[in-house]
């Protein structure tokens, strides 16, 4: 800024630097915002202006708070998770929360039950969060049914195993029968 005064007896300059500072505005991606069980996340602000001060808050994360521009954080239980930064200098304050930003998916858990009436057994899937079954019955045949209902040619006592399969892991289950 440049200051001109002028009179009869003549003229003076003076000029001065200032600094317009503006309050900044909060952003931040993370890579990456979805996976499997424990998931280690990057954040990173895109915050734009001069950022002089970075609060994160992470639901269901560790650590549950970082003030750093870019930190690394574990979740470890399946869920959706929120957000949140609020970025700081001298001009002001700004805040942006990204709701249920964060997806952790889980492992299967591979769990079944039976029923058994002469040679044939009802099995009932009690597996979680999987896809895909594969069902070996102990006598050489298998199946892919969710809930299959197998006949034994002879009775006997069987290992009988369920294998939960989806795209964070593959779990298996035995148990041994009684076909009498």
């Amino acid at each position: 800024v440049i200051l001109t005064a002028t009179n009869s007896c003549g003229s003076i300059t003076v000029s001065q630097n200032i600094t317009v500072l503006i309050p900044p505005v909060a952003g931040f991606s993370p890579n990456p915002s979805q996976g499997c069980e424990p998931l280690t996340v990057q954040f990173v602000s895109t915050s734009i202006g001069q950022v002089d001060t970075y609060l994160w808050t992470f639901e269901g994360g560790i650590p549950a708070s970082s003030t750093t521009a870019s930190p690394v954080v574990i979740f470890n239980n399946p869920g959706n998770y929120d957000v949140s930064l609020e970025v700081s200098n001298a001009a002001g304050t700004d805040q942006v929360i990204q709701t249920d930003i964060i997806e952790v998916l889980p492992e299967p858990v591979s769990d079944f039950s039976s029923t058994t009436t002469d040679l044939t057994v009802s099995f009932t899937n009690l597996s979680l969060n999987a896809d895909i079954y594969s069902w070996v019955f102990g006598d050489g045949n298998t199946s892919t049914q969710e809930n299959p209902v197998h006949t034994y040619a002879q009775s006997g006592n069987y290992s009988v195993t369920l294998v939960a399969i989806n795209n964070c892991g593959t779990v298996s289950i035995t148990q041994d029968i009684s076909i009498l």
